[in-house]
């Protein structure tokens, strides 16, 4: 989708497929697309908590902090729990590149942090073991449930 996929045509295509092996998962998957995902990781990740019936998460949440806005990957703005999908991409290959980017990553997110949000960080290992990765957004979602009274 982010790719400028036509989401009508999709529907229509699958569609006209009706009866044939693997359109009922076409249909899901076709369901579950949404252009604002960045990255596969991050369309996998959200795959991951709706087949653990977790609730649905937004995409790319504006959280408004003192060093201007911030959008984290996956989040849901009322318990301020963010879930950030790391891939390797993101730091670069270049070692001064790769420094940089991980410091600047981390100013943002403890700019995110101070405005009361919880953080998590998934990468693709951790896709390996979803029930790892969908135990760790519970407790934080619960947590910030507790919190919030």
């Amino acid at each position: 989708m982010r790719a400028g996929a036509d989401p009508a045509e999709l529907r229509r295509i699958v569609e006209r497929r009706a009866g044939s092996p693997g359109i009922r998962r076409a249909r899901l998957v076709l369901g579950m697309a949404d252009a604002r995902a960045e990255s596969v990781g991050e369309s996998r990740l959200r795959w991951v908590l709706a087949a653990s019936g977790s609730p649905c998460p937004d995409l790319q949440v504006p959280v408004r902090t003192a060093d201007g806005w911030r959008w984290v990957d996956l989040g849901w703005r009322e318990e301020r729990v963010a879930v950030e999908f790391d891939g390797r991409v993101k730091y670069g290959t270049d070692g001064r590149a790769a420094a940089d980017a991980l410091f600047q990553e981390k100013r943002r997110q403890h700019a995110i942090e101070d405005e009361g949000w919880t953080v998590l960080r998934v990468t693709w290992p951790d896709l390996d073991r979803p029930a790892e990765v969908v135990q760790r957004v519970r407790r934080a979602l619960r947590s910030a449930r507790r919190r919030r009274g």
